[in-house]
């Protein structure tokens, strides 16, 4: 693997372990401790978990846009007509469903509501994410 390959690949592993543990980590704590949060602290939480969010969510893009074309997804039949491509299409649908169910909870979050619900399924989501990369680094289908 050439050097530029392999930074998108580091990249996009060190963001998408980031992105992930922070949404875990939201989940875990934040229904805990909610009622107790004065509001600076709440907004700072939100504005970090937001931070977190869109900037992973840009690297991860642009790592993995690039990671298709560099492990040949794109052109050709690879992400739609193997297992490999399978997984890889169904980590970005459940990625992309877990940024918008965080931008969803961090906007309840934001104007003081409840987002427990929003954070639980941003968390399965974020699980299901890591169980995916699990088995394509494991070698896939």
């Amino acid at each position: 693997m050439a050097l530029p390959e392999t930074l998108a690949y580091v990249i996009h592993i060190l963001f998408a372990g980031l992105v992930t543990g922070s949404v875990l980590f939201a989940a875990w704590t934040l229904p805990a401790v909610q009622g107790s949060l004065s509001s600076s602290a709440r907004e700072t939480f939100v504005s970090r978990l937001r931070m977190v969010s869109r900037s992973s969510a840009l690297l991860l893009f642009a790592t993995g846009g690039y990671m298709l074309s560099a492990f040949d997804y794109v052109p050709g039949d690879r992400l739609t007509g193997t297992g490999d491509g399978h997984l890889v299409l169904a980590m970005f649908v459940l990625w992309l469903a877990m940024t918008g169910v965080v931008e969803a909870a961090s906007s309840k979050l934001a104007d003081g509501e409840d987002a427990s619900t929003l954070l639980y399924v941003a968390a399965g989501l974020a699980a299901l994410v890591l169980a995916d990369a699990g088995v394509l680094a494991a070698g896939g289908f």
